[in-house]
């Protein structure tokens, strides 16, 4: 607790000192290894073809916008790295030319920030290059929670003047991350099992501190204009991961060919995210509570219509009926269908969802972003 207190405090978004902000965060573990997913969210090339985005090729790089980036050391020895590039599309006038289509440039107005601070914070954002303004900025901490294991905190900062439902950022990251998320554990088997050899040769003599793996100098194969930021990070963790406390101890028993978990296990949203996160918690047991009365309500309501039809007598029952007339009927039957259907959906999201036929949906996406032919 000493050390804690005594210790920097944790980086910030430097743009939050100012009013007007809004944030909407979430969070999710995975199984997979905090520095694997940092390199993942700093690669801005995946995006269109791991998530169809078109917004990631603001970030890429290419000869004509070459990716600058600059390193600092701060005063209590941390380390940033950030890159910046033209915030126009690259890799979409690039494939444009490849497919003989129609090109068209136009100079942009802004800049795309990428920044690291090490050990586990990232955000990055588009700024005007005259005013350095910006209006939204994506945020990260990703933190270690074992070796191959790591909790995604994100959240969404954006000026607006009405604040979004935090359930609206929750589903939309967990439907954003589930892409792929099962590809960077496909790639941690090899990964770890890179670093489980080079632990395993590692001997009393050598430091940890000290120690470099060279996993990512030897065995990636950096080729595009936006990874330069992707080589410096690579030689960051070679250096730098065997201080991790406890991972040397855990790659020396890492098991690289051990079966991969399904994708049920892989993306299960139950276990990484609402289990613990509490509003989510609550949002799932009214979506139930809604299920239940709704069809409560839809069914008693048909029910009593056809009991006073067919069998009731009395002033009562001549109220009721002239009550449950056939407009309020249909409404009410509408009305519960509707809100026990939406409820329900929402309550989906909250579980695993991205079966592999989902995945094969969204990859029919990539030729309407990345062409392979006129």
């Amino acid at each position: 607790l000493e050390k804690a207190l005594l210790a920097s405090p944790p980086p910030i978004v430097p743009d939050l000192v100012e009013k007007g902000w809004r944030l909407l965060p979430a969070a999710r573990d995975f199984p997979v290894d905090w520095a694997i997913l940092l390199e993942n969210i700093m690669d801005p090339d995946h995006g269109l073809f791991a998530h169809g985005q078109v917004g990631f090729d603001l970030y890429s790089a290419s000869a004509d916008a070459p990716q600058t980036v600059v390193e600092e050391v701060t005063e209590d020895g941390g380390w940033i790295v950030k890159s910046t590039v033209d915030a126009e599309y690259k890799l979409l006038e690039l494939n444009k030319k490849l497919v003989g289509a129609k090109t068209k440039h136009e100079e942009t107005t802004k800049t795309g920030f990428l920044t690291f601070v090490a050990p586990s914070f990232v955000y990055y954002c588009r700024r005007d290059k005259e005013s350095g303004e910006t209006s939204f900025i994506t945020s990260f901490y990703i933190t270690p929670t074992g070796t191959g294991r790591s909790r995604f905190m994100t959240a969404v900062i954006y000026k607006a003047p009405f604040k979004l439902p935090r359930w609206v950022s929750i589903i939309g990251i967990n439907n954003f991350v589930d892409q792929d998320t099962f590809l960077l554990a496909t790639q941690q088997q090899h990964v770890l099992g890179y670093e489980a050899e080079a632990a395993k040769k590692m001997t009393k003599n050598d430091d940890p501190v000290t120690f470099n793996s060279r996993v990512r100098r030897t065995h990636y194969s950096y080729r595009s204009p936006s990874e330069k930021l992707a080589v410096r990070l690579g030689a960051f963790w070679d250096a730098t991961l065997s201080r991790a406390p406890n991972r040397v101890a855990a790659l020396k028993k890492y098991d690289s060919t051990a079966p991969l978990p399904p994708r049920t296990v892989v993306l299960d949203r139950e276990t990484q995210h609402l289990a613990i996160c509490p509003e989510s918690q609550s949002l799932v047991r009214n979506c139930a509570f809604v299920e239940k009365w709704s069809r409560a309500v839809l069914w008693s309501s048909l029910a009593a219509k056809a009991y006073v039809t067919i069998a009731a007598r009395g002033a009562w029952a001549v109220r009721v009926d002239a009550w449950l007339r056939p407009t309020v009927l249909i409404w009410t039957c509408l009305v519960s269908s509707v809100a026990r259907n939406l409820a329900q959906r929402l309550r989906k999201e909250y579980y695993f969802k991205y079966t592999s036929d989902l995945r094969d949906r969204d990859l029919t996406n990539i030729p309407k972003v990345w062409r392979d032919k006129k």
